[in-house]
C-alpha cells in the first residue's frame, strides 16, 4: 500500500507537470494560433454558444515571438455570446507566458510597452471602462501571470496593440452562466467556477482539457487529480489488455512444452526385480515431434535394438 500511494503521488506531480501549459507539450488540439494572422489590425470575431460542449469555449495562442523584421501582433480578438438571459457571462483568461524571466520582470516590460496599452480589454456595456490586462495581471502556479475576468457583455473585444513585447499569449474566453450561491451547477452537464466570489458554471466538457477556463492551474475545471483518475480509466485498460495478451502467449507456450516434449515415463525404463518387466520402444517416425529419427549404431548393445521403421514396436523382457 505504501509503494502504491507512493506511485500515485509520482504521476499526480508529473500530470501536474506535463499539464502546465498545453500549447508546449501539444498534448491537446482545441485552440487555434492566429499568430500570423494578427497583423495589420486584423480583425478576428469568434462566437461563443453556451450549451454546446468543447464549443462553448474558445481557446487563441500568440505563440511565435516578435523578430525583428515581421510584423509585430497587431489585431482586435471580439467574442461574442447569445444573450438569452442576464445570467449568462463569459469568462475571459489570459495567461502570459513567462520566458527565462522573473514576473517582475515580464510585468515591467508589459506595463511599460506602449504607455500600458499593449492589451486592452473593452466591453460592449454603456459606461464600462477600458481595462489594461497588464495592470491586471496576477501571479499564478509556476510564476505565469494570469488575468481573469467575467463580464456580462455580448460583445468583448481584446486589442492587441503592436510595440509591445515578445512574450507568447494564450487567450481562453468560456461562455458560462452566473448562479446564486446558494443555487448549484447542472452536475450532469456542468462543473462550478467560483472567481471572485461569484459561481460560474460552465459545461462539463471543458474539464481536463488543458486549458485554464477557470483561470486556475491545477484546480477547478482542471483539477490534477480528477484529471489524473480519469487519464489513469484509459491506461487501466490499456494495461489489461497487456496483461491478457501476455497470458494468452503464455497458456499457448505452455501448451507447445507439453506437446511436443514426450513425458519423462515413455523415456526411462526402471527395472523392478519382482515384476515382469517389459520395456516397450516405440518409434516417433510418424508422430508430430519435429526431430528426426537417429541412426542407431549397430555395435550397441543387442539388449537394446532400436529399428528405424515406422510403428515399430519392440517388447523386451527380463527374468
Amino acid at each position: 500500500m505504501k509503494y502504491f500511494l507512493i506511485l500515485i503521488a509520482i504521476l499526480s506531480s508529473t500530470y501536474a507537470y506535463m499539464h502546465e501549459y498545453n500549447w508546449k507539450n501539444n498534448m491537446y488540439k482545441g485552440y487555434l494560433d492566429v499568430t500570423e494572422l494578427c497583423v495589420n489590425g486584423t480583425y478576428l470575431p469568434y462566437f461563443i454558444p453556451y450549451g454546446t460542449g468543447v464549443s462553448s469555449s474558445q481557446v487563441i495562442m500568440l505563440t511565435n515571438l516578435y523578430v525583428e523584421g515581421n510584423n509585430p501582433l497587431d489585431c482586435l480578438l471580439e467574442f461574442k455570446i447569445s444573450k438569452t438571459s442576464g445570467h449568462q457571462v463569459q469568462i475571459i483568461v489570459v495567461e502570459y507566458v513567462v520566458n527565462n524571466s522573473t514576473y517582475d520582470e515580464i510585468m515591467t516590460e508589459c506595463r511599460s510597452a506602449n504607455k500600458g496599452e499593449y492589451l486592452q480589454l473593452r466591453e460592449s456595456v454603456p459606461g464600462s471602462q477600458i481595462i489594461h490586462v497588464c495592470d491586471e495581471f496576477k501571479p499564478s502556479k509556476h510564476i505565469t501571470p494570469v488575468f481573469i475576468h467575467v463580464s456580462e457583455a455580448e460583445l468583448l473585444n481584446l486589442q492587441i496593440n503592436p510595440e509591445g513585447n515578445t512574450c507568447p499569449m494564450k487567450v481562453t474566453v468560456s461562455a458560462g452562466r452566473r448562479i446564486d450561491r446558494h443555487d448549484d451547477c447542472l452536475l450532469e452537464n456542468e462543473i462550478p467556477c467560483f472567481i471572485e466570489r461569484e459561481l460560474i458554471c460552465i459545461q462539463n466538457n471543458l474539464a481536463c482539457d488543458g486549458n485554464i477556463n477557470c483561470g486556475v492551474f491545477g484546480d477547478k475545471d482542471e483539477d490534477y487529480r480528477v484529471c489524473l483518475a480519469q487519464d489513469l480509466n484509459g491506461y487501466w485498460f490499456a494495461v489489461l489488455v497487456g496483461i491478457t495478451l501476455v497470458i494468452g502467449v503464455y497458456v499457448v507456450f505452455i501448451y507447445l512444452i507439453k506437446s511436443y516434449i514426450p513425458k519423462i515415463s515413455d523415456n526411462f525404463f526402471v527395472f523392478d526385480e519382482d515384476k515382469e518387466n517389459k520395456l516397450m520402444l516405440k518409434s516417433q517416425l510418424n508422430s508430430h515431434i519435429w526431430r528426426k529419427p537417429k541412426k542407431v549404431d549397430e555395435e550397441e548393445d543387442a539388449f537394446c535394438v532400436c529399428q528405424q521403421l515406422s510403428d515399430t514396436t519392440i517388447s523386451i523382457f527380463s527374468d
